[in-house]
């Protein structure tokens, strides 16, 4: 591997922690690596390239390591049942009854909530929790919470604080 200077990725350590992580690293240039002889990533335009599949996007450089993880191992890293079970048995039931206290005389129904949410909260291009990963779905609900609590003051607890709550709830398998 030739010794060039690392533009984007400043610090060497995120080439280490690819390395330590077992995958197979190649740096052609400050500009590319290729990652396990499949997708080449240009860190300096945040671009990658599957070489096989010859597809090509976009990836956010923070989440380096989720993104090579879903590519890499042809398995999405989706949002968990978990996840989904706790934001439908809490967050969103948590926002209908307060709502549904604020307008008694209207039936409030957590679809039209969730959708809302939606279009507040979802990254550009996403029109389904479905398409999260765990990560994304995480910090999408961190945005619910705080909006629940600036806009409603809403304290809605965190999922390792009400599992009673939430591990009861049968969301639809979507």
């Amino acid at each position: 591997m030739e010794k060039t200077k690392i533009h984007y990725f400043t610090e060497k350590t995120k080439l280490l922690k690819l390395l330590k992580a077992k995958y197979k690293v190649k740096q052609f240039t400050a500009y590319q690596w290729r990652i396990n002889d499949q997708i080449d990533i240009y860190p300096t335009g945040e671009k990658w390239h599957d070489i096989k599949k010859n597809e090509r996007g976009n990836f956010d450089t923070t989440d380096l390591f989720e993104f090579l993880e879903e590519r890499l191992k042809g398995r999405p890293n989706k949002r968990s049942y978990n996840q989904n079970s706790y934001y439908w048995g809490v967050v969103i039931k948590m926002i209908v009854d307060h709502v549904q206290k604020m307008i008694p005389l209207k039936n409030v129904t957590p679809q039209p909530i969730h959708t809302r949410l939606k279009t507040l909260f979802l990254p550009e291009g996403i029109t389904s929790t479905t398409q999260l990963s765990k990560m994304k779905m995480e910090e999408y609900m961190t945005k619910v919470r705080n909006f629940a609590l600036l806009k409603f003051s809403i304290e809605i607890p965190l999922p390792n604080e009400c599992q009673d709550q939430w591990q009861s709830y049968k969301p639809s398998k979507s």
